[in-house]
């Protein structure tokens, strides 16, 4: 084989200083790939904490609803009451005053009976 041939075939392998270059230029990616991973895990790890700061805060937000729940319940069973109460007394009312008007009624009528005897 021609001495050129060889030359123009060795060409086209790389050299050991190629290779080491590229080892090191992939490496030196690599450590940025890695510094990029532990990035985005950090990052990933404060998202976590996040979230289950914010599931406690809904649980606490359930509960406290659930208390409100009770109370709101409470206070319609109050109003109900009150409701019937104030119906009874209306009731009650009405009846006073139909015994009033009756009353006055009645006395109208013995005033003219009396004036006219």
């Amino acid at each position: 084989m021609d001495e050129d041939k060889v030359k123009e075939l060795m060409g086209i392998f790389p050299t050991k200083g190629d290779l080491e270059d590229a080892i090191a230029t992939l490496q030196g990616e690599l450590g940025g790939f890695k510094a990029e991973i532990y990035n985005h895990l950090h990052a990933l790890e404060n998202r976590v904490d996040t979230l289950e700061s914010l599931s406690r805060k809904c649980r606490s937000l359930e509960s406290s609803l659930e208390e409100i729940r009770g109370r709101v319940s409470r206070l319609e069973q109050g109003i109900d009451r009150l409701t019937s109460r104030l119906e009874r007394l209306h009731t009650s009312v009405i009846v006073v005053l139909g015994i009033n008007v009756a009353l006055v009624l009645l006395t109208l009528i013995v005033l003219l009976l009396h004036l006219r005897t």
